[in-house]
């Protein structure tokens, strides 16, 4: 009576189903004839269990709810007069990832090189396990693709409008991630046409107006 397996989840997630080690073979007392099973859990590392929430808490294996609080799960298995309980399995729950924020909107010339984009060190998450990626995009719509893997971003000249926005990731197999707000970069064109045009000598005496 062996269950898989541990996992990490950020806050307000669902974890992988808990199932059979398949590894492992159920048997004895009535198994296959008169087989019943109740996943348990625990909030407080093991000290005291109940029956876990979830509709498919008597079923074979099981799906935890939206995850808030690390837990402990375990099956127990009974058949005929016997019963069993597995290994120990724990979700690990992180807390959710906050202030994750870039910089504002700006506004360019053709050509010029945009200000460094500075963005939060978010909180929550696993503040020991985390990583960055910047992505850019031409339309606010995307296709996003990466640009830089630093909490900053410094992009190069510019001649077409962009849009930037970060991904920060955390926890194992990036469990937890939270993309911030699209910041625009918008270029304007050069200005053109700013020519003077010459006309006819004109002569006039002090302080007489120029002809209309």
């Amino acid at each position: 009576n062996a269950v898989l397996a541990h996992d990490t989840v950020c806050f307000g997630s669902t974890a992988l189903p808990l199932h059979h080690n398949v590894d492992s073979i159920l048997g004895g007392a009535k198994i296959g004839t008169d087989t019943r099973y109740r996943w348990i859990s625990s909030v407080d590392g093991g000290s005291s269990w109940e029956t876990a929430g979830g509709a498919d808490s008597l079923n074979a294996s099981f799906v935890p709810m939206s995850m808030e609080t690390t837990t402990v799960f375990s099956r127990v298995v009974k058949s005929g007069v016997c019963d069993d309980t597995s290994n120990q399995i724990t979700i690990t729950v992180l807390p959710a990832i906050e202030n994750n924020e870039i910089s504002q909107d700006t506004i360019l010339c053709f050509g010029q090189t945009p200000d460094e984009l500075i963005g939060t060190k978010p909180a929550g998450g696993d503040a020991a396990l985390f990583s960055y990626k910047w992505e850019v995009a031409d339309l606010i719509t995307g296709p996003y693709t990466e640009e830089a893997t630093t909490q900053h971003y410094a992009p190069s000249f510019l001649e077409e409008s962009k849009f930037y926005r970060r991904v920060y990731y955390s926890g194992i197999h990036d469990a937890c991630r939270d993309t911030t707000n699209i910041l625009t970069v918008e270029v304007l064109p050069l200005i053109n046409n700013n020519q003077l045009v010459a006309s006819d000598d004109t002569m006039v005496c002090q302080l007489d107006a120029l002809p209309g």
